[in-house]
């Protein structure tokens, strides 16, 4: 006999999948906001903001221009007092107790183109500023009304010496002793070379007074002289 299954196909089960959970999104456009409104500037202050700018700009002006002229009127005072600064230091290693007071002090810086005078132009200037009427005597006298004048004298060489000095007036300095008709003594400190003067020529010179000194002579004696800050020396007849 045989048995025959009732059911011989096999069951078939189905999974229910479950339904999702996650709800679902819906995308919302993005909402753009306007930016704030610049206030708005009146005639009245744009009128103000504008002269502000052009004040500050004027001021800027000013100053720059103030910086400019100090700072040429510093170099100019340099070029007119290096060669007086110069003397100021080198004459008293050659004339004791000589030095240069305040007043020959800005008569030189006036007339610094004449100390030394190089060009012809700066030498008519310095002839034309001689005083004549000033004697020996007067600065031998009392030579403190005549420290801002410019003088002059003619003698012989006594002595003359000269060395370079790099930068200062022409490059050479010299001192120079003179005598004059009458045997007073003058001697000059300048800032340019003598050319061929030498001792026992007669020459003028042309300078302003210093000061009063005295040093022994071969003599045995002792010799007063005027010392000068000198301008201009030439040979004469």
């Amino acid at each position: 006999m045989v048995l025959t299954p009732k059911d011989s196909s096999p069951s078939t089960t189905t999974a229910s999948t479950p339904a999702s959970t996650t709800p679902q999104t819906t995308p919302v456009a993005a909402t753009q906001t306007a930016a704030p409104e610049a206030p708005k500037t009146s005639p009245e202050d744009e009128a103000k903001k504008k002269a502000e700018e052009e004040a500050k700009a004027k001021a800027d002006s000013e100053a720059k221009a103030k910086a400019e002229a100090e700072a040429k009127k510093k170099a100019e005072d340099e070029v007119k007092s290096k060669n007086l600064d110069y003397a100021a230091l080198a004459i008293p290693n050659f004339a004791e107790g000589v030095e240069i007071q305040e007043a020959t002090r800005k008569f030189v810086v006036a007339n610094y183109k004449l100390f030394p005078a190089g060009p012809d132009a700066d030498v008519k200037a310095a002839l034309a500023k001689v005083d004549s009427k000033i004697k020996y005597g007067h600065l031998e006298k009392n030579i403190t009304p005549y420290l801002n004048k410019m003088v002059a004298a003619t003698g012989n060489v006594i002595n003359v010496e000269e060395a370079p000095s790099e930068g200062i007036g022409t490059g050479t300095v010299a001192l120079v002793h003179i005598m004059d008709n009458e045997f007073n003594s003058y001697r000059m400190f300048i800032m340019k070379s003598t050319g061929d003067i030498l001792k026992g020529d007669r020459v003028k010179i042309v300078g302003v007074p210093v000061g009063q000194e005295s040093f022994a002579n071969v003599s045995g004696g002792t010799t007063r002289s005027i010392f000068l800050l000198g301008s201009h020396i030439n040979k004469v007849q």
